[in-house]
């Protein structure tokens, strides 16, 4: 099985985190779209000649991995959107950031869900 770890990484710096397709600005989910819009894989290659088939099945695998195991990649790997969000909030708490009745209801919710 190909490990998409090689092929797909995601930095603050490079379209927002979002996770792309290693040496590219080409996120993940462009290619997975393209390829539920029935694009081929050959089609796709044509399109972004620096791209590998490798690439293209990382996408996939990542894809499958992703909703398998709520994943992500970077800094906050294995972390869901919502543990980061809680993390944020109590982050700007202890610097100094104003504690309001929306973000303390999240947390709220965030560490009762846990």
């Amino acid at each position: 099985m190909l490990e998409w770890q090689g092929h797909i990484v995601s930095e603050p710096e490079i379209m927002y985190g979002k996770p792309c397709i290693k040496g590219t600005r080409i996120p993940v989910d462009l290619i997975l779209d393209k390829l539920a819009a029935g694009h081929s894989m050959e089609n796709l290659l044509e399109g972004y000649p620096q791209l590998s088939k490798a690439d293209l099945l990382a996408c996939l695998q990542y894809g499958a991995d992703a909703v398998r195991n709520n994943i992500s990649v970077g800094h906050d790997q294995g972390r869901s959107k919502m543990e980061l969000a809680a993390k944020r909030l109590e982050k700007e708490y202890r610097e100094g950031g104003e504690l309001t009745a929306f973000t303390a209801i999240d947390l709220d919710r965030f560490y009762e869900a846990r």
